[in-house]
């Protein structure tokens, strides 16, 4: 009997040997890790939130995340996968921009005209709104002098030309005294666009002539901001020159 129950040990043992070696060749599925889903909210500053919903919302459905618009509080909540919530943030914040401006805005322009001078003299008063803009001209050039020969002012639609004519009366002009002439503005309110500054009107065919000379350029300016557009000689030592400024109205 002993011999038998021998055996049956053997038996026994190397049948748990193989059931190891089956184990370890072939471990049991490893038990899956619940997904992370987390909540966040975006901020929408410009655009519609209905309209960004809607537009996303196939995307959001597919990747199965889900999308509350909080028309109200100007916000977005995602909840779902990480990953995908970062990339629907991202697609959000694209599409967070202020509407660009139709052919129907219109944009006011204001061209103030100045004479600079070799001689220093009186002159005429300067508006005070143009002193940043001498304090650059100043630090460019080596005039001596600025006289206001005229302001000029046009409103007109984006996509159309805006165009001015009229006399600056009597100027006095270095060596040759005291004389009358006339002056033309013109250019093209192009388009509008926007970037993360703000709005840039795009001008074309900026066109300003004198008896004495003329300036002509292509100039991109945000609304608020003073551009010196140019200058050219005028009479004598004398030189034009043009300040712009522009703004966006209803």
């Amino acid at each position: 009997m002993k011999p038998i129950r021998l055996l049956l040990t053997i038996v026994v043992a190397v049948s748990f040997l193989g059931f190891d070696r089956a184990q370890a060749q072939n471990p049991p599925p490893a038990q899956d890790k619940p997904a992370t889903i987390i909540t966040r909210s975006v901020d929408v500053g410009n655009a519609d939130v209905r309209r960004i919903s809607e537009t996303l919302y196939p995307i959001a459905k597919a990747t199965g995340t889900t999308m509350a618009p909080d028309q109200a509080n100007k916000l977005i909540v995602l909840s779902g996968n990480p990953d995908r919530i970062a990339e629907l943030e991202s697609l959000i914040r694209r599409m967070d921009v202020p509407s660009a401006p139709s052919q129907e805005t219109n944009v006011e322009l204001t061209a103030h005209m100045l004479i600079a001078g070799e001689t220093t003299g009186a002159g005429q008063t300067i508006p005070a709104q143009l002193e940043p803009a001498l304090k650059q001209l100043r630090s460019t050039f080596t005039y001596k002098s600025y006289q206001l020969l005229d302001t000029l002012w046009l409103r007109n639609r984006v996509g159309r030309k805006a165009e001015t004519s009229g006399s600056f009366g009597v100027l006095e002009i270095e060596g040759k005294g005291r004389t009358a002439g006339g002056y033309s503005f013109s250019c093209t309110i192009s388009h509008v666009t926007h970037d993360a500054k703000g709005n840039v009107i795009h001008l074309d065919g900026v066109y300003i002539q004198t008896a004495g000379g003329a300036i002509s350029t292509n100039i991109d300016i945000r609304p608020g901001q003073m551009v010196v557009v140019g200058k050219t000689s005028f009479a004598g030592n004398q030189a034009l020159i043009a300040v712009l400024t522009a703004k966006i109205v209803d």
